[in-house]
């Protein structure tokens, strides 16, 4: 887990509870980078909401510049999403 990352999240104030809560399981789970693979059906899972809200909040953290998703498809098996994460300092700066 980055704490620069996680606190980052902490400090947002332009997104929604449940898009925090997201964006706060991605950054735990993508450790010390900002790139990590998981189902969307896992990140429901363990923060507690449907698979919808998640389309949701990851619709909107996407959006908001805070997000960006790889897909890919191997054959006609669609995989797990891979996302990464766009942590800025205060300066302003990608971090």
């Amino acid at each position: 887990m980055n704490e620069y990352t996680l606190d980052w999240v902490w400090n947002l104030t332009d997104i929604k509870r449940t898009e925090k809560l997201v964006l706060l399981l991605l950054a735990y789970e993508a450790g010390d980078g900002s790139v990590l693979t998981i189902a969307k059906k896992e990140i429901a899972r363990k923060c507690d909401i449907s698979k919808r809200t998640v389309d949701e909040c990851i619709r909107q953290l996407v959006m908001n510049g805070h997000l960006t998703i790889h897909t890919h498809t191997v054959g006609r098996k669609s995989q797990p999403a891979g996302y990464m994460l766009h942590p800025v300092s205060i300066l302003g700066t990608a971090g």
